[in-house]
């Protein structure tokens, strides 16, 4: 009996069920989307694109999306047009049972500036996509200049991934991401270098926030060790130096920091 009894509750809930679901999707097939929202998942309370721009790209694409059927919006063909957008990390779209067009959105977020050595400008993001320079937006990050040959254009399907066996297509670049992903990590080093250079033997130069004078990096090889041994410098060795008497500290020689004039 108390079996009969658990089969009929289950059997009353799979009907309640079915049927409204039943109601949903002829809701689907004749409910009209009402609105668009767009929210943005990201820390970043700016931007290279905003939640209206990314708005704007839906109607652009898509004609006016209010007051069409819910059934007739292509969902996947929404996510993938601004997937294409460099500025946009991850997007995920989906409609709601209210009859609005909800779009989730994650920003690329800048990790440095590549200035090459044509004058071309562009951002390497923390993902290591490619991004183009906005108008209306100008983060705050390490830039790098001097003897890098590649443009956006070149990079702008590709995605640097530091150093890996994949290094040697892209050598530089995958060395600056590599050192701006460091730096990142060191809240000393984050504020004290502004600048990278890489000189003509493709070596590599960090210029301090006061300029005063260089540090040769070198290559990025035991990076950490020759962090170590500059913050090490900074604190002992560098009030005995004068920094009046520093132009160049060069960090390329293991264990040593080597001051020259």
């Amino acid at each position: 009996m108390k079996k009969t009894f658990q089969i009929l509750i289950w059997v009353t809930v799979l009907s309640g069920i079915s049927v409204i679901l039943g109601f949903a999707l002829i809701d689907q097939k004749t409910h009209k989307c009402t609105d668009i929202s767009v929210s943005l998942t990201d820390e970043n309370p700016r931007g290279f694109i905003t939640s209206s721009e990314i708005e704007k790209l839906v109607y652009l694409k898509f004609d006016s999306v209010r007051g069409k059927l819910i059934d007739s919006l292509n969902i996947e063909l929404i996510e993938m047009e601004l997937a294409q957008n460099p500025y946009i990390k991850s997007v995920n779209v989906y409609t709601t049972v209210h009859g609005k067009l909800s779009v989730e959105v994650e920003r690329e977020e800048a990790l440095i500036r590549i200035i090459n050595r044509k004058n071309q400008s562009y951002y390497l993001s923390r993902s290591g996509r490619a991004l183009p320079v906005s108008r209306n937006y100008i983060p705050h990050v390490v830039v790098a200049s001097g003897n890098i040959k590649e443009g956006y254009g070149k990079i702008k399907d590709q995605k640097i991934i530091g150093l890996t066996q994949e290094t040697d297509k892209n050598p530089v670049l995958s060395k600056l991401f590599f050192l701006a992903g460091k730096l990142e990590g060191n809240h000393f080093l984050k504020n004290h270098i502004k600048q990278v250079y890489v000189n003509k033997k493709g070596e590599i130069e960090l210029i301090p926030e006061n300029g005063k004078y260089i540090i040769l990096l070198g290559d990025v090889d035991d990076l950490e060790i020759k962090f170590e041994n500059l913050l090490a410098f900074y604190q002992a060795g560098m009030s005995k130096v004068g920094i009046e008497n520093i132009n160049v500290l060069n960090l390329k020689y293991k264990n040593q920091v080597v001051c020259k004039k």
